[in-house]
């Protein structure tokens, strides 16, 4: 059994999973990594897909983790305001990662 995507994301400052074909995943890491974070990136498993709807509400990727708080994908998430381009374009991480 994988491990669950609680103990990834309490494990890891900031976490994508993600599926290494999707473009909008590439662009989430790489804007991260322009940016100066290190990601943990997690090819998702259809299981932690799974378990990412339970958690999230959501099995699409990039879906990303600050701090063990769900922020969404590239351009979208749970707030307008989420999804990491917003957030790295409003200079809102420092306040994920206090």
């Amino acid at each position: 059994m994988s491990e669950s995507i609680q103990s990834i994301v309490q494990a890891n400052q900031i976490v994508v999973f993600q599926s290494s074909g999707c473009p909008y995943c590439l662009e989430a890491v790489r804007n991260l990594k322009a940016a100066g974070y290190t990601p943990t990136v997690i090819e998702a498993t259809s299981q932690q897909r799974q378990q990412l709807a339970q958690e999230t509400s959501s099995r699409s990727v990039p879906n990303i983790w600050i701090k063990g708080k769900y922020v969404g994908g590239c351009n979208d998430g749970p707030e307008p305001w989420m999804g990491i381009n917003k957030i790295l374009k409003g200079n809102k991480m420092a306040s994920f990662l206090a």
